[in-house]
């Protein structure tokens, strides 16, 4: 795989911005990657392969003010004064410093900068199909009303989440969707019911604990027997039966016939983890 194909695999656009999100590796908020064996920041290499060779001691800046885009439309040459007049404009513009989300960090600062009064002001969300739409704005241009009003907000990432930027930073749309209906962001984790993450729908939505949204995960890759927690034991010729209760397994004993572990198995999980169980079938 060459250096473009690597950058196209893990960068993925944000329509409602225009950026081109990074979604690999981060330091601190800038995108990074390896190239010939350095780690280097994801935005310069994207100018280098579509720009050229950078200026000795020049800087890439973001002229979008996302540290994680790697648009080239959205870079340009600078110094260092200029990256700091940048910073402050976009600290101006926002009122508060231009932070980046990716999909591997969750930005618990999002709730000091939003309460629900302004995600409805800007956002509609439709409990029965789990999407949210852009509001017409008077505090945006007409351009921007004609282009994104009653229009879907958000795009689907790899990671199969919806996310939606918001004042620059990416947020989990089914976290926006339980700020949006209760009026409070989620105290803990947000659990998709039917493990589909992109279906917001508010029935497939529910508050949960780390312990609980694990419960409720599907059958791993590399398991064979189908079933969570149920595999087969060849130095005892026996099906082997755990669980994991409080981050501690739990062996629940080994069982000759294959429906005898998947029962034993179920049993354990409405014991110990009640509706929160994951309903993969046998």
């Amino acid at each position: 795989m060459n250096l473009k194909e690597r950058m196209e695999l893990h960068s993925i656009p944000e329509p409602n911005t225009g950026c081109t999100l990074w979604t690999g590796g981060l330091n601190r908020y800038h995108g990074i990657m390896k190239v010939d064996g350095r780690m280097k920041q994801a935005h310069r290499v994207a100018w280098e392969l579509a720009r050229g060779a950078i200026p000795a001691g020049a800087w890439v800046l973001h002229d979008c003010g996302n540290p994680t885009c790697v648009n080239v439309e959205h870079l340009k040459i600078g110094d260092a004064s200029e990256n700091g007049a940048d910073f402050r404009r976009h600290y101006a513009e926002h009122g508060y410093p231009k932070i980046a989300a990716t999909p591997l960090v969750r930005v618990r600062a999002e709730r000091k900068i939003m309460d629900a009064s302004e995600v409805r002001r800007i956002l509609d969300y439709d409990p029965a199909t789990g999407l949210f739409r852009w509001k017409r704005r008077a505090d945006r241009e007409q351009s921007w009303n004609t282009k994104h009003a009653c229009k879907i907000a958000g795009c689907k990432l790899p990671n199969g989440y919806r996310y939606i930027m918001i004042m620059g930073k990416l947020h989990l749309a089914h976290r926006l969707a339980v700020l949006w209906m209760t009026g409070a962001w989620p105290s803990d984790q947000v659990d998709h019911i039917n493990n589909d993450r992109c279906d917001n729908r508010w029935e497939n939505l529910r508050q949960a604990s780390n312990a609980q949204n694990a419960a409720n995960q599907g059958v791993r890759t590399n398991n064979t027997s189908g079933v969570k927690g149920v595999s087969w034991d060849k130095s005892r010729n026996a099906w082997f039966v755990k669980i994991r209760v409080k981050y501690k397994q739990i062996a629940l004993g080994r069982f000759a016939s294959f429906d005898d572990a998947v029962a034993a198995r179920r049993a354990a999980e409405m014991l110990h983890q009640g509706a929160f169980a994951n309903k993969e079938p046998a």
